[in-house]
């Protein structure tokens, strides 16, 4: 750790001073690893890289050979992991027993604090600062398939140490502040969970049969053009402004302005695509994400696994487009093909929709449904801005405590 002025109180000290930890012991190997009712053998697996103890796989090991190590672990003891691959060396956390007494691997080191100087809390935090900020990463020593900070490493490591109630103080403070964070996040998944159920709700209630509503099959309703590829052989017709959809591009998102692929005008020009304009409904009727409805938000092609819909005036295409997105299951049960499912032109012609002559219903019915999406939308990016605050603010929290600024 780089040194820096400390607050008054504080000393730098060494991982190795005998005044620090009364124990720095690396654990040890066992081939044999799945004893019934052998001693648990803790391995890299047991840290998460949130810095818990996880007893999810334990692996146990013949119990004389745990009793003739003499290695075992107490609670309060620090459980660093020496050697791993080179972004998960240095992960550590606390050991606060388990309801079976516990021996540990070659692959991680156990940490005993000197009670009278240093708690396992302000230990297990400097360490951890160290493996978020990337000190390990940087500074092992890197082997085929693994890499390693070894114990004498660890031993000449510095870190500050602030009088004892100063140790707890901060240490108290930071689990406060980051059970907070983690309540934030957990709220927004929730929320985020919620509305996904929401939509799917929202749609079938949307779409449920109603007195007066029409039911027609889609080849009385609109017109329908597959999609086709340009020989790929040449390249003029790639690499254009119009964009070329594939199903990789047809997402939860109902509108498709852009896709992976372009296609030159070259291309529309001389027959080799199909195109499709503004309003059209795009259907994916071959692979695994048959049944997946976009709508063109502007003039583009497609391939030929997806069928365009250009629907006559009796319905809204957007209104079409949610209705076959609430139908997706329908059509993928449709769908024909042993390793690739198929719907062909005949089979989407077949599909019927449900809908009321009152185009000014069918439009609210967009509009509410277009809300719940964009409601889950902006739901979706404050989770992603979420996971990223909270990724930044555990190594800024620590960074703080560590100059007395907590």
């Amino acid at each position: 750790m780089e040194r820096y002025e400390l607050p008054e109180g504080w000393e730098w000290k060494r991982l190795g001073d005998k005044a620090v930890l009364i124990d720095i012991q690396p654990g040890f190997a066992c081939g044999k690893k799945d004893v019934i009712d052998g001693i648990p053998h803790l391995r890299m697996n047991n840290i998460s890289k949130d810095g818990l103890l996880n007893m999810s796989l334990v692996r146990r090991i013949p119990k004389d050979k745990a009793e003739k190590s003499g290695k075992w672990l107490e609670p309060g003891d620090v459980i660093f992991n020496n050697t791993n691959s080179t972004e998960l060396v240095g992960k550590t956390c606390i050991s606060l027993g388990w309801k079976e007494r516990c021996t540990f691997s070659n692959h991680l080191t156990r940490l005993r604090c000197n009670p009278s100087v240093l708690t396992s809390g302000w230990l297990y935090v400097c360490l951890r600062e160290l493996w978020l900020s990337g000190y390990f990463a940087a500074n092992c020593v890197e082997f085929v398939g693994q890499s390693a900070f070894n114990v004498n490493k660890l031993k000449e490591l510095e870190i500050p140490i602030p009088p004892q109630p100063e140790q707890r103080r901060i240490v108290k403070r930071i689990e406060e502040l980051t059970r907070r964070a983690e309540e934030s996040r957990k709220l927004r998944t929730a929320n985020l969970e919620d509305i996904s159920r929401l939509l799917p709700s929202a749609m079938e209630t949307c779409f449920q049969d109603d007195d007066g509503w029409l039911e027609k099959p889609l080849n009385e309703l609109c017109v329908m053009k597959t999609g086709k590829t340009p020989p790929t052989s040449h390249p003029e017709y790639f690499n254009g402004d119009i964009p070329f959809v594939c199903p990789a591009d047809v997402g939860e998102r109902l509108l498709i302005s852009d896709a992976q692929r372009r296609l030159s005008i070259k291309a529309i020009e001389d027959r080799k695509a199909t195109v499709f304009e503004k309003g059209a409904v795009l259907l994916v009727c071959i692979g695994s994400t048959v049944g997946k409805v976009g709508l063109a938000a502007r003039r583009l092609c497609t391939n030929q696994q997806i069928t365009g819909l250009i629907f006559d005036d009796s319905v809204l295409p957007e209104y079409a487009a949610w209705f076959l997105t609430q139908q997706r299951e329908t059509i993928r049960n449709a769908a024909a093909g042993g390793g690739v499912p198929i719907i062909n032109q005949n089979g989407v012609g077949q599909l019927s929709i449900r809908f009321t002559e009152d185009k000014a219903e069918q439009r609210r019915i967009v509009e509410y449904l277009n809300g719940l999406q964009s409601k889950a939308e902006e739901l979706k990016q404050l989770q992603s801005e979420t996971e990223a605050e909270l990724a930044a603010f555990t190594p800024a929290l620590l960074a703080k405590a560590f100059r007395g600024e907590l």
